[in-house]
């Protein structure tokens, strides 16, 4: 009579394998260690497996269970690979946006991006507020509001990641989203995006912007038509000057600052020292944390002159 050899099951080891790997990648900084709350939302389905492996007939309870604890460790791990390393095609999906002005004569407008770079323009379509193209992730949800009265049209464009999806976060950046606004309907913006901001307002009629990239850098050409106030809260700002404007700037100003010439540092203000009586004014706000700051002057070919240290 042959001896029957006893081999221990796989499913054990490949769950001690599975969980070093985790780990492993949450010591080395690739995994965030608050990741494991966002598996352990997911235990009753452990219960449910269990319970659908005893049914088709495994052989003891710790071996279902082992069984689909082994099976919920490797999805996690197929889950932040996918995150970390599919490529973009996999990821992203294009999607349009227009909106029309219809009767407003102003608008707002918020655009609040939590894993893009954002660039904006100023020469939509006629009759249109805002037109263009997002890149939004798979991991993440474009929400649109439209609100109007009788004069005025408040516009709000949102991507956040989904709660409900594990590891939506880990992969930062990767999207962009290029939008053009309406150049001839007064505007107030909000703006905020991750991976930085990039706003020409040079043809727009704004009267108040609002951009925030907390670590990352924003660049921003001024509005050429009307006096404005800019608050900005950024890594770095790079603040482009058309011809005919002037401006100044105020709070938290960096130790890295140029300035072009003409342009004087008194405490925490730097304004032009000699601005002309018509001239469009623009008043900066700088919110704590910025590090670096360039003033430029653009030249009539739209190309920013080069700027004098201080």
């Amino acid at each position: 009579m042959a001896r029957r050899t006893y081999r221990g099951g796989l499913l054990f080891p490949l769950v001690l394998i599975a969980g070093g790997i985790f780990v492993l990648l949450a010591n080395l900084g690739v995994v965030d260690h608050a990741s494991w709350r966002e598996v352990l939302r997911f235990w009753p389905v452990l219960l449910i497996a269990i319970g659908v492996d005893l049914i088709v007939g495994r052989s003891s309870l710790g071996g279902a269970i082992s069984s689909v604890f082994t099976i919920a460790v490797l999805l996690v791990l197929g889950s932040i690979a996918f995150h970390l390393f599919a490529p973009p095609a996999w990821t992203l999906r294009d999607q349009s946006v227009r909106v029309p002005i219809g009767e407003a004569s102003s608008a707002s407008i918020e655009l609040t991006c939590s894993d893009c770079a954002l660039a904006l323009r100023g020469d939509a379509p006629s009759g249109t507020l805002l037109e263009g193209s997002v890149e939004v992730p798979w991991s993440s949800e474009l929400t649109q509001t439209v609100r109007r009265t009788a004069e005025t049209l408040r516009y709000e464009l949102e991507s956040a990641p989904r709660r409900w999806i594990p590891f939506a976060s880990l992969r930062e950046g990767g999207s962009s989203w290029t939008l053009f606004a309406a150049p001839d309907l007064p505007l107030d913006l909000l703006v905020s995006a991750a991976e930085g901001v990039d706003l020409d307002l040079s043809e727009l009629r704004v009267a108040a912007v609002d951009a925030t990239a907390e670590n990352a850098p924003c660049r921003l050409v001024a509005s050429a038509l009307d006096d404005a106030t800019y608050t900005v809260s950024c890594e770095g700002l790079t603040l482009v000057l058309p011809t005919g404007v002037v401006a100044q700037v105020e709070g938290a100003l960096p130790d890295r600052l140029q300035i072009p010439s003409g342009y004087v540092q008194s405490g925490g203000t730097v304004l032009s020292a000699t601005p002309a009586i018509d001239a469009v004014a623009v008043l900066v706000v700088l919110r704590p944390g910025i590090e670096s700051l360039t003033l430029t002057q653009q030249t009539a070919d739209g190309v920013p002159a080069g700027t004098g240290g201080i």
